[in-house]
């Protein structure tokens, strides 16, 4: 929220528990976000600051990455195996109509292989996406631990969208004077 008084204006974070049941019932009902905000970006400064937590960070960013891939390559088996036996089925369904003149489940079975066809395209293209957009372990070392250059180069509404890809929530325990921070995996 902000507060105005002449010409200036004060930003600060209201607890919810505050806007909810009355400021009474929290005991740190508002914080000045400039203080907050400073710790967060601190907090992000460090992961390049600190060698455990940057490798644990770039190995994070790389499994993930793997997982990814894996996942898309063990649906992309699982999709041609599926064509394989439906084209079976095709075939099968074809001789038997060459013999007796029907075709049972034909248009299901069609309907099927053009999803698998489709959907087997879309992961084509999504395999080449991740390779595209590898990241490259030194590019993400350099910029984690020159973040504080990066930050004071970025206009402010690129800073809020940055911190939100990063951050998923910011809680301040007004009793203790602890501020936790949950990054986005």
């Amino acid at each position: 929220s902000f507060s105005c008084k002449g010409n200036k204006r004060y930003r600060y974070y209201v607890c919810g528990t505050a806007m909810q049941k009355g400021w009474s019932e929290c005991p740190a009902p508002s914080v000045p976000a400039g203080e907050i905000e400073r710790f967060v970006i601190e907090q992000i400064e460090s992961i390049g600051t600190n060698e455990d937590l940057l490798n644990q960070t770039i190995g994070q960013i790389e499994s993930r990455s793997t997982q990814q891939r894996n996942n898309l390559e063990a649906e992309r088996k699982a999709l041609q195996r599926q064509l394989r036996s439906d084209h079976e089925k095709l075939r099968a369904i074809a001789a038997n109509a060459s013999n007796n003149g029907r075709v049972v489940g034909l248009p299901e079975l069609q309907t099927r292989i053009d999803a698998a066809d489709d959907r087997l395209k879309a992961i084509a293209g999504e395999l080449e996406s991740l390779e595209s957009q590898a990241i490259d372990t030194a590019d993400v070392r350099r910029l984690l631990i020159g973040f504080e250059e990066l930050w004071q180069n970025v206009p402010p509404r690129e800073q809020v969208r940055l911190t939100s890809l990063l951050i998923d929530r910011v809680e301040f325990d007004g009793v203790e004077g602890n501020v936790g921070i949950t990054f986005h995996d």
